[in-house]
C-alpha cells in the first residue's frame, strides 16, 4: 500500500461503529473509584502483613494494580474517560500517584508525540529500536545496557530509567514553553506528596526501623517496580513484533500504517483483558485516542474486519514474548528488518 492510496483518518474513523464514542461519567467514574479501591486494599494488605513473604506477595499485587489504576488515568489524560475536562483531569492526577507520573509531561510526550508520531523514530518516544549502525557505534557499557533492556530480566528497567526518569520527569518537554509553570508545579507537588504520604505509611504501619525498611522496600519499591515491569510489557506487546514497521524517514510514515498497521491487537483470554482495562486493544485505541476503554472491544472487532489484512493480531505466551526480546532487538531501516543484537 503506498502512502497516496493510504486511507485518511476520517476514512478510517468512519468504519467504527456510532458507540465508539458514546461517554459515560458514571462508568468513568465506576472504574476510577473500583480500581483506585483495588490498590488502596492491596497496599493496606501488603502495609499490615507481619509475615515478608506475604508483604511481598500483596507488594507484587499491589504493583500490578498500580498499571490498572494507570491505564484508567491514561484514559483520562486522552479525555476519554468521562469525557468531562474536570472529572478526566481530576482522575488522571489522582489515578497517576501511585506510578508518581506528571500529567503535564505524560500529555506532550504520549498523547502528542507517541500518538502523534507512532513508530516514527525521532519522534516518537517508546522503545524506538536502534539500527545497527547505531548499536556498534556504543561504549562497551552503553551496549551491555541495552542488551540488558532487551533482556527477560532486564525489560522492565528501560521504561523505569529511559521513560520515566529521563522523559517524564528531568526532560519535561521538548518546549518548555508547552508546560505552564503553576501546572508543572501542582503536578510535581502532588507526586511529591503521595511519595512522603507513602513514606508516612510506612513508618506508621512499622513495629520498628527493620520494620520501617522492610515496608519501604516491599510496600513502596518493589510495587513501583513491578509496575515499571507491567509497562514495559506492555509496550512491548502493543509495539514491537517481526512483522511490525518502525521507519526513521517522515515521507514513508503515514497514519495508516502507524496506527492501523503498527500497533497490534493482543489475543488474552476475557478475563485477563478484562483486568488489563482493555489496554491490549490496541489497534483501535490508535486509530483514535477519544474512544474510552469501554468501547474498544467493539472498535477493535470493527476494525479487524475492515482491514483484516493490515491490523496484526497475536496471541499472549511466553515463547511469543521472548521472542520479539531476542529477535526484534535492532532494525534495518532500510530493509524494514528486526534482527537481533550481534553475538558479542
Amino acid at each position: 500500500m503506498t502512502t497516496h492510496h493510504s486511507p485518511t483518518p476520517l476514512d478510517v474513523r468512519n468504519t467504527l461503529p456510532r458507540s465508539a464514542y458514546h461517554y459515560s461519567l458514571f462508568l468513568g467514574s465506576l472504574l476510577f473509584l473500583t480500581v483506585s479501591s483495588l490498590f488502596a486494599g492491596l497496599w493496606y494488605l501488603s502495609l499490615s502483613a507481619d509475615n515478608l513473604l506475604l508483604k511481598a506477595l500483596f507488594g507484587v499485587m499491589s504493583g500490578q494494580a498500580i498499571g490498572i489504576m494507570f491505564v484508567i488515568g491514561h484514559d483520562a489524560a486522552h479525555g476519554s474517560l468521562t469525557n468531562r475536562p474536570f472529572f478526566d483531569r481530576l482522575y488522571a492526577t489522582l489515578a497517576f500517584l501511585p506510578s508518581l507520573h506528571p500529567v503535564c509531561t505524560w500529555k506532550i510526550e504520549h498523547n502528542k508525540m507517541h500518538h502523534g508520531w507512532t513508530n516514527l523514530k525521532g519522534m516518537d518516544p517508546v522503545y524506538p529500536p536502534m539500527s545497527p549502525d547505531e548499536f556498534a557505534a556504543l561504549s562497551p557499557w552503553q551496549k551491555r545496557v541495552n542488551r540488558f533492556y532487551r533482556s527477560i530480566w532486564g525489560f522492565g528497567c528501560y521504561y523505569l530509567f529511559d521513560i520515566w526518569w529521563k522523559v517524564l520527569i528531568l526532560r519535561r518537554s521538548e518546549n518548555g514553553k508547552e508546560i505552564p509553570a503553576y501546572v508543572a508545579a501542582l503536578d510535581f507537588l502532588a507526586l511529591a506528596s503521595f511519595v512522603a504520604f507513602e513514606v508516612f505509611m510506612a513508618f506508621t504501619f512499622a513495629a520498628d526501623t527493620a520494620g520501617f525498611v522492610w515496608n519501604l522496600v516491599l510496600c513502596v519499591g518493589l510495587p513501583f517496580l513491578v509496575w515499571n515491569y507491567v509497562m514495559t510489557f506492555v509496550t512491548i506487546q502493543n509495539h514491537t513484533y517481526p512483522t511490525i514497521r518502525w521507519y526513521d524517514n517522515r515521507e514513508e510514515w503515514n497514519y495508516f500504517r502507524a496506527q492501523v498497521a503498527g500497533s497490534i491487537h493482543t489475543k488474552v483470554p476475557a478475563w485477563l483483558d478484562f483486568s488489563f482495562a482493555r489496554v491490549f486493544q490496541h489497534t483501535a485505541h490508535h486509530v483514535d485516542k477519544k474512544i474510552p476503554l469501554y468501547r474498544l472491544v467493539k472498535s477493535q472487532a470493527s476494525l479487524e474486519k475492515t482491514f483484516a489484512e493490515n491490523v496484526t493480531v497475536v496471541g499472549l505466551t511466553l515463547k511469543e514474548f521472548l521472542t520479539v526480546l531476542n529477535e526484534c532487538q535492532m532494525y534495518d531501516y532500510r530493509k524494514h528488518e528486526w534482527m537481533p543484537f550481534p553475538r558479542s
